[in-house]
């Protein structure tokens, strides 16, 4: 069984993490298995936790370093840039019952656009598989009136699970 995957993507500042923060705690209240991909779209590579075992066992080689403790599992690779499919393909591996992104915008995937102004619409509309965008603006829901947004996500859910 494929894992269904629902990308949450916009420009920078637009709200995506906080959107993303929301649903995985709805979606854990409503006792669904959520797991996240976070693009990273910095030049930078993303923090990770220093003084720990997984980390320094990466630093000391190994490609795949991963640690395991009381229910809870952390996987630190060095890849060389591993596109989207090669990711989800590990998630897909994982007791979830949808896999939010955040980023990734050229991806295929279900998409949820979050804007900052009505420009951002206009750049980001040549983008597939839109289900719905919240933003300022008549053609869009409004992300300021969260309960929209949560009513939203439950609804999709429900309509994919």
């Amino acid at each position: 069984m494929t894992i269904p995957v629902l990308q949450v993507t916009g420009f920078k500042e637009s709200g995506k993490t906080t959107l993303l923060k929301r649903w995985t705690a709805l979606g854990k209240a409503n006792g669904w298995k959520v797991g996240v991909l976070k693009h990273h779209g910095h030049q930078n590579e993303p923090l990770q936790p220093e003084g720990v075992d997984s980390l320094e066992l990466k630093e000391a080689g190994a490609v795949v370093s991963g640690v395991e403790g009381a229910g809870v599992f952390q996987f630190l690779a060095d890849m060389e840039e591993p596109d989207l499919s090669t990711l989800l393909n590990i998630y897909q591996q994982l007791p979830l019952d949808v896999i939010l992104i955040e980023g990734y915008k050229k991806a295929p995937y279900p998409k949820v656009l979050l804007l900052r102004s009505t420009d951002d619409k206009a750049s980001l509309e040549d983008l597939d598989n839109i289900q719905t965008a919240f933003g300022p603006g008549e053609e869009v829901n409004h992300f300021q009136d969260t309960d929209n947004a949560d009513a939203w996500f439950e609804q999709y859910m429900r309509s994919i699970l």
